[in-house]
């Protein structure tokens, strides 16, 4: 039913399409926008410096350290041996510097939308950018959702003491200001996709719970759920398979 309704309403159809759509394309970023080669045929071997570590040595180098395949002398030594390199669609990363034109650069064949202050390729940043905010977003949001509508589920279905205690502690958490909460963590720990999800989502599940709250204080007085509770069945099964269905 709640597909139907859903496929009713063709804008939405599209968002959603194309939400997946830079999702994937962004999450397949280090395929097609990426400063490592996708491919590097030296005769006799054949390398895949996007998958694997290959050391400079390889290529006539004397460190042993990850070839850095931008550098004329490495293309050189490839070209002289008869092979080729073959680059993705835009082969830059975000932390990729480009010393060979003065920074900021105006958009060229190569950087398409030019580079900022220090000479990193603005396309390879905003692709990288909306990677991370995009699943950043979707993780935040699954957590929020399960975690405001387990904890809002459990206050409308238990009521009493339970209600009153996790109430006034949703109160006094939302008067928390997630900024200062953010940059007081950020003094004792370095973030990551992981990490600043887990504190945004603290933040996100209490108004989430509050209407599940109220739905299921509504919810546990019909009839239905009065009955099914007289049953016997458990305060989870009825609260997942009674309550937020009609929640």
């Amino acid at each position: 039913m709640v597909l139907r309704v859903f496929q009713q309403h063709k804008r939405a159809i599209l968002s959603f399409y194309g939400l997946v759509g830079i999702l994937c394309a962004t999450g397949l970023a280090p395929l097609w926008c990426t400063e490592k080669p996708l491919v590097v045929y030296c005769p006799p071997f054949v390398y895949c410096p996007f998958l694997s570590y290959t050391s400079e040595q390889e290529f006539g180098g004397t460190l042993d350290r990850e070839a850095h395949y931008k550098s004329p002398d490495i293309q050189d030594f490839i070209r002289n041996q008869g092979g080729w390199i073959l680059w993705p669609l835009v082969p830059w990363g975000p932390q990729s510097v480009d010393l060979r034109h003065p920074a900021p650069g105006p958009p060229s064949w190569s950087h398409w939308l030019g580079t900022d202050e220090q000479g990193r390729d603005v396309l390879a940043l905003f692709v990288y950018g909306v990677r991370f905010s995009g699943f950043l977003g979707v993780v935040v949001m699954v957590g929020a959702v399960v975690l405001g509508v387990v904890i809002g589920g459990i206050q409308g279905l238990k009521g009493g003491w339970t209600d009153l205690i996790v109430q006034r502690f949703v109160e006094i958490w939302l008067s928390i200001p997630m900024v200062f909460f953010l940059i007081l963590l950020s003094t004792v720990m370095t973030y990551s996709l992981f990490r600043l999800a887990f504190v945004i989502i603290l933040f996100r599940w209490t108004r989430l719970a509050r209407v599940v709250r109220a739905e299921c204080l509504r919810a546990r007085n019909y009839a239905y759920v009065r009955t099914a509770s007289c049953m016997g069945i458990g305060s989870l099964r009825l609260l997942w398979c009674h309550i937020l269905p009609n929640t």
